[in-house]
């Protein structure tokens, strides 16, 4: 639960906050300066350029749709040439914002310069261009008011009112447009567990903020200062989605040899490396197939996580994996290699068939099923520890590493110390 929250609230969680803080605390003054209208020029530069350089074309889209969201409804260089009264204006991006945010998280992104990319752009930018230009303010009230209506005779619940200093009511329109978003985004964070999902959610009660900060009697500033909250939140997203791609392995989830290196080049002159390697994987592989292999790979390294011991668990390469204990020696080191080589000897795994049920069998039906298919797993496990004569990272791994073989040679399923 703990981690959970870590990934739902840092950073962009707390970047959130902090801005409500800075919204409510700032003087007048200060929400009204120059440098803060300024602000979200080079916040969007640099999520956009983030998005272009890694070619993710939905926080591109994202991006492109909250700065001419700002450009409209608060520079008023822009917001000038338009027909439209504010607070159409800003109904209509209140309801638009969140649609986008719901539709883009179904997508997967494409690179930014790619045709599917393109016609993106050219999906958010074309109609809001013609909703703001060229469609009358009458007629544009007109219409949102009709499916106000519709709304609000609809079983759901129409006019939303909530709590704050002031009383006040939101658009059925925007309340079934940012419902709509909650739902899609939690949907798709549970699929795929992504930093995006999350500073897309965190994105979503900005621009809510931003477009109903009269409502909430907030300073005209505050506007500004939220659509640049968001634009800071959708590139720190990108930063721990990059992050975790260059640190952590996708296939089980440990953290990846790069992150090793860069937790042995850290390490004092007390701690114990070991070497894990799963035995007769390629064997393995040849009669299960690929797939079985990488749910077994996810198997022993959800077991790796759960050493206990203060040690952290890496994927090394293939069916190789690396364990670090920071402080400890290879003494201290032992029982807790011992408990996990026992884990894994106990557990059964039962590699996916095309024939194997969807849904858990019966008890009695599960238990035939086990006795049939499942198959027994070990690791050989070899460690080693710094000490006066060899305290070098790359040499208590050179060294952990033969102590692996060794374990292999005479006969696999063990642990040898070195």
């Amino acid at each position: 639960m703990v981690r959970f929250l870590r990934f739902l609230l840092l950073p962009s969680g707390l970047a959130v906050g902090l801005t409500l803080v800075l919204a409510l605390r700032l003087p007048p003054d200060a929400l009204g300066s120059q440098w803060l209208s300024l602000l979200p020029f080079p916040v969007f530069a640099a999520a956009l350029w983030l998005a272009w350089r890694f070619q993710r074309s939905r926080s591109a889209q994202i991006a492109i749709l909250l700065l001419v969201s700002w450009l409209v409804c608060c520079w008023p260089p822009l917001s000038g040439l338009l027909s439209q009264e504010k607070a159409i204006t800003n109904d209509l991006f209140a309801a638009l914002i969140p649609l986008v945010l719901g539709l883009l998280c179904w997508l997967r992104d494409r690179g930014c310069t790619s045709r599917r990319a393109t016609l993106g752009f050219l999906w958010i930018g074309i109609p809001t261009y013609a909703l703001l230009v060229w469609v009358p303010d009458e007629s544009l009230k007109s219409v949102m008011d009709t499916i106000d209506t519709q709304l609000r005779a609809s079983p759901w619940p129409g006019d939303l009112a909530l709590i704050t200093n002031n009383r006040f009511s939101v658009r059925p329109l925007v309340a079934f447009s940012s419902a709509f978003a909650a739902l899609s985004l939690c949907l798709c964070f549970y699929r795929r567990r992504s930093q995006i999902e999350v500073g897309f959610f965190w994105i979503l009660n900005l621009g809510v903020l931003a477009l109903a900060s009269d409502e909430l009697g907030l300073e005209a500033g505050s506007v500004t200062l939220f659509f640049s909250a968001a634009g800071v939140v959708l590139f720190l997203s990108m930063v721990e989605q990059f992050h975790g791609l260059a640190y952590r392995d996708e296939l089980t989830g440990l953290l990846s040899r790069r992150a090793l290196q860069d937790k042995l080049s850290g390490l004092g002159r007390s701690y114990s490396l070991a070497m894990v390697d799963i035995d007769h994987f390629k064997r393995f592989n040849d009669r299960f197939g690929h797939d079985a292999g990488d749910e077994l790979l996810r198997l022993v390294a959800v077991q790796l996580q759960a050493t206990g011991g203060g040690s952290t668990a890496y994927r090394y390469g293939g069916e190789e994996f690396t364990l670090v204990f920071p402080g400890k020696s290879k003494e201290d080191a032992a029982p807790f290699l011992e408990a996990l080589r026992g884990a894994i000897k106990e557990k059964r795994f039962t590699p996916r068939h095309w024939s194997r049920p969807r849904k858990k069998p019966t008890r009695g039906k599960k238990r035939r099923n086990a006795q049939k298919k499942s198959v027994g797993v070990t690791v050989s496990i070899g460690c080693s520890a710094a000490s006066s004569s060899m305290f070098s990272p790359d040499e208590v791994l050179k060294s952990a590493d033969q102590a692996l073989y060794r374990a292999k040679r005479a006969g696999r399923n063990r642990v040898v110390i070195k």
